[in-house]
């Protein structure tokens, strides 16, 4: 098996891990949006309201935290990977690659020799850059040589497909956006304002392609070489990562949030008891 055929069937696999973990899927598709009744967008409210509480993942021993002599940077990253999505289970596009380039992290292998999550800002989209030439200049894909581009949010599955087709498939991107944004919009959860800004940037970005001029200025966020920093926790050795933290996704210290869910239990069955007892008070008055 060659090594682009190992590539091709590991990067399915990191697609299918990542459609599986994040059950929700995302809250800004009109697809999980309805088959989650809403859920989706809820959750994922909450993680973008409590930015850092995302981070928020209390050893609960210092002497047995697994992460605590690696940056700052890379033990986020993993808690976010292990801890935060795998137990919420939703995420846009900036979540779902910063999941998948750590999925591709732990299993890079040999086919794998850089990984890059990547942003677009002025259409606010995060995705996967797999291989890129060492030097080559991010904002021109045709220098990339051999590299893949991974988007896990794209569709019902996710897709990835070579550099050499970047252009055509960023057309193909916003026109999917934009399916979205007037799904979305038809719910009343877009502002007409939204809708039209990108409404606009897409027909700039179609006659740049038509012209044959189309460039994206692109960000790297985040860069990993696992050949010189190979993934750092062998979890053969380890129990399930999440075991070794406290996390909360309110604002609040692990305490309080333990003591506000306490508090929140009690309000609930205090106020189930009489609905319970009504609803046998008309049974009975039925059966009458």
């Amino acid at each position: 098996m060659d090594t682009d055929t190992r590539l091709i069937k590991k990067l399915n696999t990191a697609l299918i891990t990542t459609r599986r973990t994040m059950a929700l899927g995302s809250g800004n598709k009109i697809t999980d949006y309805e088959k989650s009744n809403g859920w989706s967008a809820a959750v994922h409210k909450q993680l973008r309201d409590n930015k850092d509480a995302l981070y928020q993942c209390y050893p609960l021993t210092v002497q047995e935290d697994p992460l605590k002599n690696l940056p700052s940077l890379i033990r986020n990253l993993i808690k976010e990977y292990h801890v935060v999505l795998k137990r919420e289970r939703v995420g846009n596009c900036g979540e779902l690659a910063r999941f998948i380039s750590l999925y591709l992290w732990q299993h890079a292998g040999q086919e794998i020799h850089n990984i890059e999550v990547v942003t677009a800002g002025d259409f606010d989209h995060t995705w996967v850059i797999l291989n890129r030439k060492e030097s080559s200049d991010l904002s021109k894909p045709e220098e990339w040589g051999n590299a893949w581009i991974v988007d896990p949010w794209w569709g019902d599955d996710g897709l990835f497909y070579p550099s050499n087709k970047f252009h055509e498939k960023i057309i193909a991107l916003l026109a999917y956006i934009q399916e979205q944004n007037d799904g979305f919009y038809q719910k009343g959860n877009i502002r007409l304002q939204t809708l039209e800004n990108f409404k606009a940037t897409y027909a700039r970005y179609l006659k740049a392609f038509d012209a044959g001029s189309l460039q994206v200025p692109l960000t790297c966020k985040n860069s990993i070489h696992p050949k010189d920093f190979p993934y750092p926790i062998d979890e053969k050795k380890l129990r399930a990562l999440e075991d070794y933290y406290d996390y909360s996704p309110y604002k609040y210290g692990a305490y309080d949030c333990r003591t506000r869910a306490m508090s929140e239990k009690a309000e609930h069955q205090q106020n189930f008891t009489p609905c319970l007892n009504e609803i046998k008070g008309i049974k009975m008055a039925v059966r009458r």
